[in-house]
Order: C-alpha cells, then structure tokens, then sequence
C-alpha cells in the first residue's frame, strides 16, 4: 500500500506504465484513480497486521536535524 501511494504522488506516470507492463493495458488517469482510491480506503481500514507487544507499545519519538533522539537545546 505504501508503494501504491509513494507511486501515485509521484506522477501517474509510473502507475499507467506498471498497468500496462504487469496487465497489458493502456490505462488513462481516471481509470487508475478509479482503481486505486478503493485499494488505498481499504488498505487503510485494514486491522494492523502487529503481533508483537512491544511494537504495540512503541511510541514515535520527535526527530531532531543532528539525528538525536534529544531534542536541541535553543539558545537565547
């Protein structure tokens, strides 16, 4: 799901490409929109595939530009 959409932000292109090289078929922008919005909505109604309790409780943490995982001090 997550190529699916990194693909489609990126340019319809490289999607009628893969329909016509996997399906040989010549697809417009409708069609595969068409296509791929049911995919997409029901990807992300999916109940998580997560089994493992310690992913279950993992919790993001904010990101910082020197890739700590502290956040910078600012200076005054």
């Amino acid at each position: 799901m997550l190529g699916a959409a990194a693909f489609s932000m990126s340019g319809i292109k490289a999607l009628r490409a893969i329909a016509e090289t996997d399906f040989g078929v010549n697809t417009s922008i409708e069609q595969v929109m068409r296509l791929m919005v049911p995919f997409l909505a029901a990807g992300m109604r999916a109940d998580t595939g997560v089994s493992d309790p310690a992913m279950i409780a993992a919790q993001l943490r904010p990101r910082t530009k020197s890739g700590t995982s502290t956040p910078a001090v600012a200076k005054a």
